[in-house]
C-alpha cells in the first residue's frame, strides 16, 4: 500500500536556517533585523495634474512623455529627455506634437500603471535622504531574482566571511 506522506528529499536548508541553528551565532540577529526592517525606496511617478504645461515664453521643441526613465513625465526638450532616460534598460519615450496629447498620452499610461520611475541608485535623480539600497519595481514579480528580498539587504559578505563553521 502506498503512503499519502510525501516522497520528495527534504529541500537543502537555507543560509539563514543554518545561522539561526547555531546557538550564539551574533550575526543571526543583524540579518534578521535587515531582513525584517529594510523598506526599499520607490520611486514617485507623479499624478497627471502635477505635470505643467510650458509657461509662456518657454518653446517647448516638441513634447516628450517619458513613461519609463529615472525620472517620468513630459519633457520639453531632447535633451531633458536623454538625461532622464540614458542607462535605463527598456527606457519608454515618445513624442508628441502638442501638449494636450501628451497629457492624454501619459494620463492613459498612468491609469494602467504603466509608467515606472528607475533611478540608479546613488546617482542624479536618486534623493540624497534616501539610503543607497535598490529601489522596489513594482513591475518585477515576488518571484524573480530582482523582486528577491536579497536586492533589498545591504550587503553582509565581510560579516559572513568572519562566520565560522564547526
Amino acid at each position: 500500500m502506498l503512503s499519502s506522506a510525501s516522497t520528495d528529499p527534504p529541500s537543502p536548508p537555507t543560509t539563514l536556517s543554518i545561522l539561526q541553528s547555531e546557538p550564539g551565532n551574533s550575526l543571526t540577529g543583524a540579518l534578521t533585523d535587515a531582513m525584517m526592517h529594510v523598506a526599499p525606496y520607490i520611486p514617485p511617478v507623479p499624478h497627471p495634474s502635477k505635470l505643467h504645461a510650458p509657461l509662456p515664453g518657454e518653446h517647448p521643441d516638441t513634447y516628450w512623455v517619458v513613461m519609463v526613465g529615472q525620472e517620468v513625465g513630459i519633457f520639453f526638450h531632447w535633451l531633458d529627455v536623454g538625461e532622464h532616460t540614458k542607462g535605463i534598460s527598456r527606457a519608454i519615450q515618445v513624442r508628441q506634437e502638442t501638449w494636450a496629447d501628451a497629457l492624454h498620452l501619459y494620463t492613459r499610461k498612468y491609469d494602467e500603471g504603466a509608467v515606472e520611475a528607475r533611478p540608479h541608485v546613488g546617482g542624479h535623480f536618486w534623493p540624497p535622504h534616501v539610503p543607497h539600497t535598490a529601489p522596489a519595481s513594482p513591475a518585477s514579480s515576488a518571484n524573480s531574482s530582482e523582486g528577491s528580498i536579497w536586492t533589498h539587504v545591504e550587503d553582509l559578505s565581510d560579516q559572513m566571511s568572519q562566520v565560522t563553521r564547526y
